[in-house]
């Protein structure tokens, strides 16, 4: 997929997950929701940073693009 397309994606993830927290008053599953999803962002984040230095030619582009949160997805 193209960079932006990944941007766009993090990005609306992101939007969801606040989302959650602030309209629903921390109710237990979508804090539940959030933990998890923010746990998978976090390991992905490492996951892509290992990946793009390991296997790129470039890899500086998807090494930063690993701080757009939930981008790794």
């Amino acid at each position: 997929m193209k960079l932006w397309l990944w941007f766009v994606l993090g990005m609306s993830v992101l939007g969801i997950s606040f989302w959650l927290i602030v309209i629903t008053h921390a109710n237990p599953v979508p804090v539940t929701v959030f933990v998890v999803t923010t746990a998978v962002a976090s390991i992905g984040q490492f996951w892509m940073m290992y990946v793009a230095l390991r296997c790129e030619k470039k890899p500086w582009p998807m090494f930063w693009l690993a701080f757009v949160p939930f981008a790794s997805l």
